[in-house]
């Protein structure tokens, strides 16, 4: 017997041999005092060491007060054929204790109440055989109804000996607590373990039976350290554990089970720890295949499942398909960690080698922790209730390898994690739903061929030639055909519309250089990895990426404009990742080391440039951010040139953001957004960049109007002209909540630390700490608030310095530097002021519709 320390298996052995020892002499080395109940058979002793039982019916059933066989004994069925019964049921008080020989050509089932003990010596060879704690009686015995009851008793059924049943027999193992410690084969049949209080076998043609556990036994519990081997068939083990306020190990293999292919014949194994139990999976699993055909399956299911690190799990077949290994649970944890309820992520990474994986978490969230990787044809299935949340990274490398995602919530990577499918034909599915793997730059260009596809990328794609493509014009943007023109931006017609997730991988060194000829009349030119989009973008980066726009024929100068080139100007969109992006969503997708030019002197156009988005209508946006370089006229951001309708949450920009006056059209310029328009809200958001601006800028936002900003906050320095702030530059019809700035802001009228100007609006739980110097309205955290607007609960620190001469705009002070019809509530500030006209250590200039307090 494997050593195995002082484990649940070793307490089993103890409990059942304390339990056929109390009260009990053993002094019969036989069975005793058999009788007949059913069917016709003969009991007879031809020596003192061995018993014969001739049966002539096909079922016969015989009480015993006694059940035991010595070591050296023996007791013989003789059967009409190898599907015949004998059911053996124990009336007396004692365990049966098998130390012999049990020898049948049919079925032998051995029932008591009391316990059943295999010991080390045993040697049993039968048709088939059950032996089980729980009652079956004789008339349902008669009637072909074996159903296993009463099964109250705390004894157990152990077996340390040797049980091999016929090819095609089976051999189960029933009672609260069953424990398999030696050897026990049935090939090309069944072997099955079942903990619990009642159970119901139906034995099939095919030579399997079909076991199942009708009601909970409180502390059941199937173990096996020994070696169970069905091949060509069924490994069963399964247990239904009664008590609700504990989780406790109801399954438990630490040995070896073995149901490998054979006469073409697939094997299985299955444990089960029903909906209460866990099962702990140690030792080794195999249901592969010893010479050829197609690998078997082996499922480990329970409300928790706990795989060891060391176990081993092969279903590889030869010269035929692997099978599949599958581990379902309420929650699946897969991790390297120590504890007692997750699934050792090297085991699901060494069964890939050899098997299909399947991982489901029936309840919740399925959590992968540490890396899976592998290098063949096999799949990896991952499914969850909930989210799928991949906090490792997943590398497929072979040829043909897969990977499906089913959940009911979303798949989750973290940051700087990836998901590799790199091999030849490699494979991807999410709900059911099959998407192109793509590879290379060119799969990526070609998905201008079908905007309505879903695409994955498998690896990291170098588009460093993209810079000597077509004359030095680099890549085509995906969403506009052959042209980088179209009419109108709002017709979809021409919009990506599918799914693109790059996985966690990144698009490296992409050049896009457009210089291409405006045709006649108003047009929109797009410029971006995506041109138009109005689908879903999810889980990609973009790397070192250069994009510029230049001058064009076409594009019309002011001298040349008329009024109806005056009033529908040429537009130019620019983003890293998206041009313009119209409906849908982009979320977790980030641009790192950007450099994007939009800037081109006197021409009549709009221009909205952006380091991942040029204009977002009517989107969400979630978990964003970029990094790089922005020049631009227009509406500039460091992340997204303008937003329509639109909410953006919990990202970030680190862009430095250098907006010219060249347009005539929307001069804005925001360390994260430019411009935002129409209920559109920003929540949870930050931008680090300087901005540099000639108009209207912000270190968070250029313009904001009839929107929402909550849980924002900017620290790079911001340098601008007019209505400049540390956070906002020009704020009207508008909400802001729980927003700082911490940059140094320098510029010339309506100038503030936190906002330049505040129209119409309200401030509340906010405050600015920059320094703050201007030729114009000035003031450590409002330059000017107006019409109605209100700061409440709001401070400044830092200090307010007025700049060049001084006149009647020249208003300064700590907190504002002018309230026209607005409210200042409970509001401070601590810094100093320097200069100005009209200047005052709250608020240079008030006027008398306007109000503080407290």
């Amino acid at each position: 017997m494997r050593n195995i320390g002082n484990t649940s298996l070793n307490r089993l052995t103890l409990a059942i041999l304390g339990s056929l020892a109390v009260g009990t002499s053993y002094a019969a080395d036989l069975p005793t005092n058999g009788s007949v109940k059913f069917g016709s058979g003969t009991i007879s002793q031809p020596t003192s060491q061995q018993m014969q039982i001739n049966q002539t019916s096909d079922k016969l059933a015989i009480e015993w007060q006694s059940f035991n066989i010595a070591e050296g004994n023996k007791v013989n069925f003789q059967q009409p054929n190898s599907k015949s019964i004998t059911l053996n049921r124990v009336v007396g008080t004692e365990g049966s204790k098998v130390m012999g020989q049990l020898n049948a050509n049919g079925r032998v089932f051995l029932v008591n109440p009391n316990g059943v003990l295999f010991g080390n010596n045993a040697q049993v060879n039968v048709g088939g055989l059950v032996a089980s704690t729980q009652d079956l009686t004789t008339n349902n015995f008669a009637l072909g109804k074996y159903n296993f009851s009463g099964g109250n008793s705390p004894a157990s059924v152990v077996n340390q000996g040797t049980i091999t049943a016929k090819d095609g027999g089976a051999v189960v193992l029933l009672g609260g607590q069953v424990s398999n410690q030696g050897n026990i084969q049935a090939n090309l049949g069944s072997v099955k373990l079942a903990a619990g209080k009642a159970t119901t076998l139906d034995f099939g043609g095919d030579g399997l039976v079909n076991i199942q556990v009708t009601s909970a036994a409180a502390n059941a519990l199937a173990e096996n350290s020994g070696l169970i081997q069905a091949d060509g068939g069924q490994v069963v083990m399964s247990a239904a554990y009664a008590n609700n306020n504990v989780l406790q190990t109801v399954v438990n293999n630490t040995g070896t089970l073995q149901a490998q292919t054979l006469s073409n014949k697939s094997g299985k194994i299955v444990l089960s720890g029903g909906q209460q139990g866990r099962v702990n999976v140690e030792g080794i699993l195999d249901a592969s295949t010893a010479d050829q055909g197609n690998g078997g399956s082996i499922e480990t299911s329970g409300q928790a499942v706990n795989v060891v690190a060391s176990t081993s799990v092969d279903t590889r077949g030869i010269a035929g398909q692997n099978g599949t290994w599958t581990v379902a649970a309420d929650h699946l944890d897969v991790n390297d960690g120590t504890g007692s309820s997750k699934v050792s992520a090297r085991v699901v990474t060494n069964t890939l080698r050899t098997s299909n994986v399947e991982l489901i978490s029936n309840s919740s969230d399925l959590t992968i922790d540490n890396d899976i990787s592998w290098n063949n044809g096999n799949q990896l299935l991952l499914a969850a209730q909930d989210n799928i949340v991949l906090n490792a990274n997943l590398k497929a490398t072979g040829k043909n390898a897969g990977l499906a995602l089913i959940e009911s919530g979303d798949y989750l990577l973290a940051k700087g994690k990836s998901v590799t499918l790199s091999g030849q034909g490699a494979s991807f599915s999410n709900n059911g739903q099959s998407y192109t793997v793509i590879q290379n730059v060119n799969q990526l260009q070609a998905i201008q061929d079908d905007l309505t596809g879903h695409y994955v990328l498998g690896n990291t794609i170098d588009a460093s030639d993209t810079a000597q493509w077509n004359e030095g014009k680099g890549f085509m943007p995906i969403g506009w055909g052959s042209t980088y023109w179209a009419r109108l931006p709002e017709d979809d017609g021409v919009y990506f519309s599918g799914i693109f997730s790059g996985l966690g991988n990144t698009i490296n060194q992409l050049t896009i250089n457009q210089s291409s000829s405006n045709p006649q009349g108003t047009f929109s030119r797009f410029t971006g990895l995506f041109g138009g989009a109005s689908g879903e973008i999810r889980n990609v980066g973009l790397t070192n990426a250069h994009l510029t726009v230049s001058m064009a024929p076409g594009l019309i100068a002011p001298s040349e404009c008329d009024y109806y080139c005056y009033h529908n100007p040429t537009r130019d969109y620019v983003g890293g990742l998206v041009a313009y992006q119209s409906g849908g969503s982009i979320h977790d997708a980030y641009v790192e080391n950007i450099t994007i030019n939009n800037l081109i002197v006197d021409v009549y156009r709009y221009a909205n440039s952006g380091g991942m988005i040029g204009m977002a209508r009517n989107t969400a946006l979630n978990n964003l951010s970029a990094s790089g370089k922005v020049t631009a006229d227009g509406a500039v951001g460091g992340l997204i040139g303008g937003m329509f309708g639109t909410s953006l949450s919990h990202s970030s920009a680190s862009t430095e953001v250098i907006h010219k006056d060249a347009s005539f059209y929307y001069r804005y310029g925001g360390g994260l957004v430019g411009d935002v328009l129409s209920s559109s809200s920003i929540m949870d958001s930050y931008a680090t960049g300087k901005v540099t601006a000639e108009s209207a800028a912000g270190g968070l936002v250029g313009s904001l109007s009839g929107s929402i900003l909550s849980g924002v906050w900017a620290s790079g320095d911001v340098i601008g002209k007019f209505c400049i702030g540390g956070l906002v530059g020009c704020t009207m019809t508008s909400s802001i909540t729980d927003a700082y700035a911490s940059g140094n802001v320098s510029g010339g009228g309506r100038v503030g630390g936190l906002l330049g100007d505040l129209d119409r609006s309200s401030l509340s739980n906010s405050k600015a700490s920059g320094n703050v110097s201007a030729s114009g309205a000035i003031g450590g955290l409002v330059g000017e608030l107006h019409n109605n607007s209100e700061v409440v609960y709001s401070s400044a620190s830092g200090d307010v310095t007025h700049i060049g001469p001084e006149g009647p705009t020249s208003m300064t002070g700590t907190l504002a530097g002018s309230s026209l019809d607005s409210k200042i509530i409970k509001s401070f500030a601590t810094g100093s002021v320097i200069g100005g006209q009209d200047a005052g250590k709250l608020v240079g200039y008030l006027d008398y519709n306007s109000t503080i307090e407290n």
